[in-house]
């Protein structure tokens, strides 16, 4: 019977051993140790991974952005220069001086090839009673280096006066009362002359002025014109010395 108690007092130790070690560390003792001779095993913690410590950091300072300068102003593209026509100098063509008397009215047209015709006219008497004749004379010259062709000359007279005799003029003809000359070629320099004779009408009154046109024409375009006055004297004359009409 003790036997058996015994045994299960060894249980009972080896049982409460057992739940002590399960439970915590333990004071260990050899046999014949008293309690302060004890020590108690400590528990090494097993090594883990371990984390950096977390500093605290403040943001960066923000700086301010600067204002952005304006683009500075550029200049306008210049404009580029623009042609300009070179007008071509303009030079005067000589004329023909008219003898003295006359009251010609000569028109110059050049041509290419610097071709230029000069006409005149002249009334001979220039003052003239209603009935009576009167002598023309046409001067048509050729003043450039170029020979000019297919020359024609007319005068159509006015109405108040009518077709004489020709003097002098090669070619020179009337049709109705138009005098033509026709001429192939007029060589450089070369003068034309004509002098005819027409009749002043009857029925003008004094005082009438009677202006003849001549016209001259060539190939190339070439066409100059010419005038001259002839005048009828007035309804009262001036009075010559004294008498007993005659003024103060």
């Amino acid at each position: 019977m003790k036997r058996n108690y015994r045994l299960a007092g060894y249980l009972l130790a080896a049982m409460l051993l057992i739940g002590s070690m399960a439970n915590g560390p333990q004071a260990w003792a050899t046999p014949g140790q008293t309690s302060s001779q004890q020590t108690v095993p400590t528990r090494t913690p097993k090594p883990g991974p371990t984390n950096p410590p977390i500093v605290a950091t403040s943001p960066p300072p923000t700086v301010p952005s600067q204002p952005t300068a304006p683009p500075l102003p550029t200049e306008p593209p210049q404009p580029t220069a623009r042609w300009q026509p070179t007008l071509p100098t303009t030079t005067q063509t000589p004329t023909m001086t008219p003898p003295v008397g006359a009251t010609p009215t000569p028109f110059l047209t050049p041509v290419a090839g610097d071709a230029a015709l000069s006409l005149t006219i002249q009334a001979n008497p220039s003052q003239v009673w209603a009935g009576l004749p009167v002598e023309y004379t046409l001067i048509l010259v050729n003043q450039s280096a170029n020979s000019v062709r297919d020359v024609n000359l007319l005068d159509l007279l006015p109405i108040a006066l009518e077709p004489g005799g020709i003097i002098s003029g090669d070619g020179a003809n009337w049709r109705d009362r138009t005098l033509r000359i026709e001429k192939e070629e007029l060589k450089p320099g070369e003068q034309l002359d004509i002098i005819f004779q027409v009749i002043v009408a009857e029925n003008l009154p004094l005082g009438t002025i009677v202006t003849n046109q001549v016209e001259a024409s060539a190939s190339g375009g070439l066409q100059v014109q010419a005038s001259a006055d002839i005048v009828l004297p007035p309804a009262e004359l001036p009075r010559v010395g004294g008498g007993a009409d005659a003024g103060p």
